[in-house]
């Protein structure tokens, strides 16, 4: 988390309250919005990284070693977390 202000470690800790504690509200549906929200800035900021890191690497044509670019699945996270972001929880929800 170079790129970000302040120490690294409380990014560090920030993010991985975020994910867990966030994991499990958005199960049950509490909160929904507001946190898949700030799940989703934790994957932007995971994007980012990436994208820093090792670039375009290519993309969407070229044929990587590893076989996924690195940042796919945080970028698929994003989608998916804004859309919970947008709609809500759901008549399911808690």
């Amino acid at each position: 988390f170079g790129f970000l202000p302040g120490p690294a470690s409380f990014w560090t800790l920030s993010a991985a309250a975020t994910q867990v504690a966030g994991a499990g509200l958005l199960t049950v549906g509490v909160l929904a919005r507001p946190v898949a929200l700030s799940m989703m800035a934790t994957m932007l900021a995971a994007v980012t990284f990436h994208l820093l890191n090792t670039g375009a690497e290519g993309f969407p044509l070229a044929v990587v070693s590893q076989h996924s670019y690195n940042f796919e699945l945080a970028a698929m996270y994003v989608l998916v977390l804004s859309f919970i972001g947008v709609n809500g929880a759901g008549k399911y929800s808690v």
